[in-house]
């Protein structure tokens, strides 16, 4: 977790971290609802925290932006997937339920795969993001500059993207918003 929060924080600046509405479920469980500001990144989630006694005082023992910091690793996947290339990596992050505009998974994993093989070296910048979690559904608005790294110029693309992920088990995956 603190990899995590560092790589926020140093991507993100300094973070304003608000509870929005909390609730005590028993004697070891919290629940809330909390807003994370950074710089041009907002997340908005719930997380139930898991408390325990030890000889040294309470411990926090689970709960702390574990969606959050798994649908951020989802997201950075899918980023080095495209700059890779890897049609493997973006595979196992994408649902089995993926639901394209076009055909169905396999059809559009078939034409990612074209496209990766086609393109040459890529970079994407993550300009703006806001994730918003409630239950096992993840809505991401991000802004991306793509670029299209030639030998003698770069192409720079901007687009804005809505993706949601559901929470499969215990793995997000995407589930719409890729094509």
């Amino acid at each position: 977790m603190e990899d995590d929060l560092r790589r926020i924080f140093s991507v993100y600046g300094p973070l304003d971290f608000k509870i929005l509405k909390k609730s005590r479920l028993d004697d070891t469980r919290l629940k809330i609802r909390y807003n994370i500001k950074g710089l041009k990144f907002e997340f908005q989630g719930t997380m139930l925290i898991q408390f325990s006694s030890t000889p040294q005082g309470p411990l926090i023992t689970s709960g702390l932006f574990t969606d959050m910091r798994a649908v951020l690793k989802v997201l950075r996947q899918r980023r080095l997937g495209l700059e890779q290339g890897s049609i493997d990596m973006l595979d196992s992050i994408i649902s089995m339920d993926y639901k394209p505009k076009h055909g169905n998974r396999q059809e559009f994993i078939s034409k990612l795969h074209e496209t990766l093989s086609l393109q040459g070296r890529i970079g994407i910048v993550v300009e703006n993001l806001k994730i918003s979690i409630d239950n096992n559904t993840a809505k991401v608005v991000q802004s991306v500059l793509k670029l299209e790294i030639g030998e003698d110029k770069t192409l720079e693309n901007r687009a804005d993207e809505k993706i949601v992920l559901h929470k499969e088990g215990t793995r997000w995956r995407i589930w719409q918003g890729l094509d």
